[in-house]
């Protein structure tokens, strides 16, 4: 295609496969198309990102539950054991090798901590049955700070209930019973 410019001399304005072609014409398709491809592509990144830490906090989170049952029935064993009928802390279940002896609070769970509350009484037991004070644990595995957005919060108590914290669901944090049990 030929224009006439001021001095009168013929101006070619050349299209993307060399023919000529109307100004903005095959120019605006191939940056529509440009334009396309990167949406597409940032769309990708961004899904990619939002599914990548729910994929990889599955795993992390069934080990979590997995350990904290184990440590659960670790405490049914150390009570078994104990004359007392004692659940033991988390020395207690090292020194009697229910936990291993390289483990920490930090180290027993990857991106968890463990807190331990042990509630031994020392005369569980009277003449006329228990006193009403029985003996508890509650072991709360909280997410390291690093993993805190990404990993949620799970407990197990001395009923051998495995639960999740759930702020949305009316949970209260410092009520570990009123928290979510958890089904598998």
């Amino acid at each position: 295609m030929t224009t006439d410019d001021t001095d009168g001399a013929p101006e070619t304005i050349e299209g993307a496969d060399g023919a000529g072609a109307a100004p903005g014409g095959s120019h605006d398709g191939a940056r529509i198309t440009a334009v396309a491809i990167a949406a597409i592509i940032v769309a990708a990144v961004v899904a990619y990102g939002i599914a990548s830490p729910i994929a990889t906090r599955q795993p992390v989170e069934r080990r979590a539950a997995a350990i904290l049952r184990v440590i659960g029935c670790a405490q049914l064993a150390f009570q078994g054991a104990s004359n007392d009928r004692f659940y033991g802390s988390f020395e207690d279940l090292k020194l009697t090798r229910y936990i291993s002896q390289d483990e920490t609070a930090g180290s027993m769970i990857e991106g968890y901590t463990l807190a331990w509350s042990i509630r031994n009484h020392v005369e569980p037991f009277s003449d006329f049955g228990t006193d009403g004070l029985a003996n508890s644990f509650t072991i709360v595995a909280y997410p390291r700070s690093d993993r805190f957005h990404l990993l949620r919060t799970f407990a197990i108590t001395d009923d051998q209930v495995l639960r999740v914290y759930n702020p949305v669901g009316g949970n209260v944090l410092t009520s570990v019973t009123s928290w979510d049990p958890v089904s598998h």
